[in-house]
């Protein structure tokens, strides 16, 4: 084997295995034949070539997979747990902007504006229709909702960037329940409405709810949501009263028993789902803990920098392409698992 040869073949391995064993020899066969006979190295041309070749055979295998029966389960359940959720949510924000409207509390008053009224309408819309499986309406609806979610929080960052990294899960939340939308969208049908876990998703939805009134009602300041809540002064604060705790606790345990009641396969790829999701809330309290601090310490705004954008815009798409690679190879493994034990009771 010659010294191109082989670096040729180790390029190789950006391939998946089960690739390689199919074509190696060829592929091979054809960079040789095509390369200078004085060449020792790869060129920058072959090396581009066989990296996007191999990133295009992941994406398709895994848009192959991604395609799969459990995986749109799942998505059907993000879109009713993502739908109701954020329909509490807006519903949330607008009940304590009528209660704080009419006196009810002493902090400053929260103006009630024509995109308070709309988002809660949208979004329960969205969640009443997938709930009755008018695909193509709750669909168009959940999408234009999220859309609507992005440019709501993006407007803030002209004057304050600090509300909207506190508000950048809620857009997490959006784009994730858009891209399951969308998911199902581009399917002939879609699966059957999931018994399981229903009832937990609907109530942990009527306590988000009912938590910004509770919140109101114990001297809090309840305006941004699920899971900081907005201070008079500008800073996320975690609720501090015991019964607006219990409501985020209450939420918490509900979301949980809606996830445990799904079937296996449908749980772990709800976690995929989940994983930006996470990535977000855990990024910008730690990741961005400098820049908030140091965002209040001036009156006028403080623009991002490009690392951060990128931070922001990266991580949670490496969350989820981790969290698929982790649910393919669990399920690869126990495959394999349960072939080797189907061929040893079969020896035996």
């Amino acid at each position: 084997m010659t010294t191109l040869e082989d670096r040729y073949r180790r390029l190789l391995a950006f391939y998946p295995r089960w690739h390689r064993d199919l074509y190696e020899e060829e592929m091979v066969g054809v960079l040789m034949a095509g390369a200078d006979p004085d060449r020792s190295r790869p060129s920058l041309r072959d090396l581009a070539d066989i990296v996007a070749s191999a990133a295009a055979v992941h994406l398709r295998r895994t848009g192959e997979a991604l395609a799969g029966e459990a995986w749109r389960r799942a998505a059907y359940v993000v879109l009713l747990a993502g739908t109701l959720l954020l329909a509490a949510v807006a519903q949330r924000r607008l009940v304590v902007a009528l209660i704080v409207d009419r006196g009810h509390h002493a902090g400053v008053p929260i103006p009630v504006t024509a995109v308070d009224v709309l988002r809660p309408a949208l979004w329960t819309l969205a969640a009443l229709l997938a709930l009755v499986r008018v695909r193509r309406v709750a669909v168009a609806l959940a999408v234009a909702s999220a859309a609507g979610e992005v440019v709501r929080v993006g407007s803030w960052y002209a004057t304050s960037p600090t509300a909207m990294l506190r508000d950048g899960w809620l857009v997490a939340v959006a784009v994730v329940v858009a891209a399951a939308a969308g998911w199902l969208g581009r399917r002939a049908a879609w699966p059957h409405r999931p018994r399981a876990g229903v009832s937990a998703l609907g109530l942990a939805a009527f306590v988000v709810l009912a938590s910004g009134p509770v919140e109101v009602a114990g001297g809090g300041w309840a305006d941004a949501g699920l899971p900081f809540v907005s201070s008079p002064g500008g800073g996320p604060v975690l609720p501090n009263q015991s019964s607006a705790a219990l409501c985020w606790v209450t939420t918490g345990v509900l979301l949980f028993w809606a996830w445990a009641r799904q079937d296996p396969a449908v749980r772990m790829r709800l976690l995929a789902f989940a994983a930006p999701i996470a990535a977000v809330l855990a990024l910008i309290p730690v990741g961005f803990a400098g820049y908030l601090y140091s965002s209040s310490q001036f009156t006028s705004p403080i623009p991002l920098a490009g690392v951060q954008w990128v931070l922001l815009l990266t991580v949670p798409l490496l969350a989820f392409a981790t969290g698929v690679v982790v649910v393919h190879r669990r399920e690869r493994v126990q495959h394999l698992v349960r072939l080797g034990r189907a061929a040893e009771r079969t020896g035996s």
